[in-house]
């Protein structure tokens, strides 16, 4: 960066302030296994009351590549 940006400001170590800034957000964090974990859970037991005595609780689409396909494995171990 240079002096062309208006906002630019510069600390003693010759870092900007975008760059402070950027740093400071990837610092914190943006995944928690547990809380996503437990996100999963709720979503899971919500299809499947919505699902109850119906046919069928949940639709799969897949292209029929590994990611996806994996995906319908794991959603059908699930339960």
């Amino acid at each position: 960066m240079d002096t062309s940006d208006e906002d630019i400001q510069w600390d003693e170590n010759g870092i900007c302030n975008h760059c402070t800034h950027f740093i400071q957000i990837l610092a914190q964090p943006r995944y928690n296994k547990d809380e996503a974990a437990m996100n999963l859970k709720a979503l899971f037991e919500s299809v499947k009351n919505k699902g109850k005595n119906k046919s069928y609780d949940c639709i799969i689409v897949i292209s029929g590549g590994v990611d996806s396909c994996y995906m319908a494995y794991l959603a059908h171990s699930w339960g």
